[in-house]
């Protein structure tokens, strides 16, 4: 059986960043023994990524790129950590490093894989040129937004792989889904008194009660002060809950949400998966979330906040409206498990 090394390092605090990590990880554990970087990821970052007794977890570059090193031929495989490539010295400097450890596997007949990954939404690269040649060593790249594909010219578009994970029974499932749930960025502008205008008649007028959450830690105030303002019930995520625990209490939530209203990507996800209708409200202008639902042919699921409650409240109605959205996650599952299929496929043969 194959070695296969991936880098699973990220934003720790954040769910979004354990959840198509963990769900690559549970492909390739069908195709090889797994040896992960994790870095200086806390224990419960770790517990979330669920990895079994089986996996090799390094917290040493030095080490987990040694143990690359020696790795037989025929038997070394590696594939990148799903997630957003930010074109900028600091990720340069990293795929700089791992340049010649990719063209190593390639010498061994291995296979160098990037999976789930996207460049920065609107972003551009003077550099591209080099980025592309960084590339040249990768066997396969699974792109997820069209605008990264476009961008670099190579490789292949599949959805986001958190839309994975979704109930068999999603569509049949009839269960009372009281909430309009909401999660806004604590980095970015605080919504308009139109945008809480708008969202507490929209709630009123269709007998949904608000819920106020946070995936990302760092938005807990901004959580609190949302929910403040709409007189709502919160979930803020303590440092005494682990990433299970939060992802769990979210889950819970977002099982009984019609609709969800956020500006984070993996939020709407994550809550799409469990059967809540996505709307993409924008403090500022951004075109992340767009193209990643692009990718399964939703479109208009994002607007910029206009400071026009009118526009705000027929936004969020048309897409409660919607319901036929939902039938996009079993087309989205089927496309990655043709991705899926194929992955495992192709590092068995080494």
């Amino acid at each position: 059986m194959s070695n296969i090394f991936i880098p699973v390092v990220g934003q720790f605090t954040n769910i979004g960043d354990v959840l198509h990590r963990r769900e690559l990880l549970s492909w390739l554990k069908n195709a090889g023994t797994l040896h992960i970087y994790v870095g200086n990821a806390p224990d419960s970052f770790i517990e979330g990524l669920k990895l079994d007794n089986k996996v090799v977890i390094y917290k040493s570059l030095i080490k987990w790129l040694i143990k690359l090193s020696f790795s037989g031929f025929n038997k070394t495989n590696f594939v990148f950590n799903p997630g957003e490539i930010r074109l900028g010295s600091r990720r340069l400097k990293g795929e700089i490093l791992l340049f010649p450890f990719q063209c190593l596997v390639r010498l061994k007949n291995g296979k160098v894989l990037r999976v789930g990954i996207a460049a920065m939404s609107n972003s551009r690269s003077k550099n591209i040129w080099l980025w592309k040649l960084l590339f040249m060593p990768t066997s396969q790249v699974y792109w997820r937004t069209n605008h990264s594909r476009d961008l670099f010219g190579i490789g292949e578009v599949i959805p986001d792989l958190a839309f994975y994970d979704i109930s068999n029974d999603l569509l049949e499932n009839n269960v009372s889904r009281e909430y309009l749930t909401i999660s806004m960025r604590g980095d970015r502008p605080f919504p308009t008194d139109s945008w809480f205008k708008a969202v507490k008649n929209f709630a009123t007028d269709y007998s949904l009660k608000i819920k106020v959450v946070a995936q990302v830690r760092m938005d807990n105030a901004r959580t609190v002060e949302i929910a403040s303002k709409l007189n709502a019930d919160e979930l803020i995520w303590p440092d005494k809950y682990t990433h299970t625990v939060q992802e769990e209490a979210l889950c819970m939530i977002y099982e009984k949400t019609k609709l969800i209203l956020s500006d984070r990507l993996h939020v709407l996800i994550l809550a799409f998966s469990k059967g809540a209708i996505p709307a993409n409200i924008l403090p500022k202008l951004s075109e992340k979330v767009q193209h990643h639902f692009d990718v399964l042919g939703m479109e208009n699921i994002s607007i910029l906040d206009s400071g026009y409650e009118d526009v705000l409240y027929e936004f969020l109605k048309e897409k409660y409206l919607d319901s036929q959205v939902l039938i996009n996650l079993p087309k989205a599952k089927e496309k990655l498990d043709l991705c899926r299929n194929e992955i495992i496929r192709g590092l068995k043969k080494n």
